[in-house]
């Protein structure tokens, strides 16, 4: 099938990607029904693959941006539980200077964590920490601040829910 130009892989040999052809695409979607079972395993799969973008060059990371854009455009944002997966994708569109996508996304993040877990979790901490990276990153060095300060208060009273922050 590599061929005939139907399938092609990217990446190395242990972390393949495969892309394929669109009418192999369409039979696919109906003959795998999508599942939220399914649908958690390629958000949390993907998210996983851009987890470390900042060791990649900006050009490198390129290549990804068509897939985010396309599974933060497929799924919303309302799975908290998933706040993490949608971290990584969303600190590569910040990484790739795609500000006004990521800001939304995080506001719409934000919202659903704090709606899902409280004010008062880490993972509502983690996300306020990566709003105020938003700011930095977009060089609104002023509007960075009440967020580094809302996430310190977060992160400073809420139980520790795994080893991911030490205070």
């Amino acid at each position: 099938m590599q061929e005939k130009m139907l399938i092609s892989r990217r990446g190395s040999d242990n972390n393949n990607m495969v892309k394929v052809h669109p009418v192999i695409a369409h039979a696919v979607r109906n003959v795998f029904r999508p599942s939220a079972y399914k649908c958690r395993i390629l958000l949390k799969g993907y998210g996983e693959s851009v987890r470390y973008c900042w060791e990649k060059s900006f050009f490198e990371n390129q290549s990804d941006i068509p897939y985010v854009m396309a599974l933060l455009n497929a799924f919303d944002y309302k799975k908290a539980f998933l706040a993490r997966t949608y971290d990584d994708l969303l600190t590569l569109l910040l990484m790739q200077e795609y500000f006004n996508k990521a800001e939304k996304g995080y506001h719409k993040l934000l919202d659903a964590t704090r709606a899902y877990y409280g004010d008062k979790h880490q993972i509502t901490g983690e996300i306020l920490l990566r709003m105020a990276a938003y700011y930095f990153n977009a060089q609104e060095y002023e509007a960075a601040v009440p967020w580094y300060i809302k996430a310190y208060g977060t992160l400073s009273v809420c139980p520790k829910f795994d080893g991911q922050y030490y205070y």
